[in-house]
């Protein structure tokens, strides 16, 4: 693998030409310093199509584009089932990875991704494209010097139309379990999860998510694809008031805490909303969140430096997904093990 330091113009391949995987070819294609060297998708006509829009060249076998090709930035927008096998083989070309969410399907595969990332010295990063969101950029800066009571992540909306190998909890879930632990820099101690099935799929196609952080934080995740209209926002309550976010229009805005003497008290100023907090909104500098994730990992692997999002904190999301889903069929809360990489 070629020092970071060294590298100029870096060589960037999208395995899985998707809805998704489109998009990460389209971002490869617009970055300085970066050039879209491949694409590969099993679906040859995608992989031609995809290939002449972005004027690169198009593989059927990831493999031999891997060997062929040699590049320097792969990202692996394949089936949840596929990421753990396709992510290791990429790696074993010495080739710096980008794995979309979810890391893999199990908490095993995910041990075998970062055993096989130390082993071969290469940058593994895990696509929680939520961090890189603006408005979140933002809102971690608002909170990381208040004491927050509570959040809460609504992520719900209608059938998405593409392959459909995991239930909503791996899916989604996993973008808003990341989240909470990013904003908190804090773990999750015990979870309770509720869920209705077989409505779009096999799997759980609507969940409620209650957790329970180390120092008392209470959290939920309301997460499904049967409501019609899109949602993705989040509330944080805290000690000076509290902010609501929209990932979609990347809006912040924030309530803050009235001053309340409990003497002066009256119950008219209740009836009439006079005790509501001033309502402030939050700039945020917005920008396509791929873009600037992307961005970030072409930039690690450039300077050689630590990402973002790791390869344990991917697991993390796979291992409390996987948590919810037994709390789902038992009918029982959880609990959680921080230490669950080491068993």
């Amino acid at each position: 693998m070629l020092d970071g330091s060294e590298l100029n113009t870096m060589k960037a391949a999208v395995i899985g030409v998707g809805s998704m995987g489109k998009n990460h070819a389209r971002v490869y294609s617009l970055l300085k310093d970066v050039e879209l060297a491949a694409i590969s998708d099993v679906d040859e006509k995608r992989a031609r199509e995809v290939a002449k829009k972005y004027k690169t060249e198009w593989y059927t076998d990831y493999r031999q584009m891997l060997k062929e090709v040699q590049p320097d930035l792969v990202s692996i927008v394949v089936p949840t089932t596929l990421h753990a096998k396709v992510a290791i083989d990429a790696m074993e070309q010495g080739c710096n990875v980008l794995i979309e969410k979810p890391l893999a399907s199990s908490v095993e595969e995910c041990k075998s991704v970062i055993e096989k990332a130390k082993e071969s010295g290469v940058v593994a990063t895990v696509g929680h494209i939520e961090r890189f969101n603006p408005m979140v950029m933002k809102l971690k800066e608002e909170v990381k010097n208040v004491r927050i009571f509570s959040l809460e992540i609504h992520r719900t909306g209608p059938f998405p139309k593409r392959i459909r190998d995991v239930g909503v909890v791996l899916d989604l879930g996993t973008h808003d379990f990341d989240l909470m632990r990013f904003l908190k820099g804090r773990e999750i101690k015990k979870l309770y999860a509720e869920a209705q099935y077989n409505v779009r799929t096999e799997f759980e196609d609507l969940a409620k998510i209650l957790l329970r952080f180390e120092d008392s934080t209470l959290g939920l995740i309301d997460v499904n694809w049967i409501t019609p209209k899109k949602n993705r926002t989040i509330t944080v309550l805290t000690d000076a008031g509290m902010y609501i976010g929209d990932f979609i229009t990347q809006e912040l805005e924030f309530y803050e805490n009235p001053s309340f003497n409990s003497r002066e008290f009256d119950y008219t100023q209740v009836l009439m909303g006079m005790l509501e907090g001033e309502r402030k909104e939050i700039g945020v500098v917005k920008k396509e969140p791929l873009i600037v994730e992307l961005e970030s990992f072409a930039e690690v692997v450039r300077k050689g430096n630590e990402p973002l999002v790791t390869l344990e904190d991917g697991a993390m999301a796979v291992y409390l997904a996987l948590k919810a889903l037994e709390s789902m069929k038992t009918g029982r809360p959880v609990v959680i093990e921080s230490s669950f990489l080491e068993e």
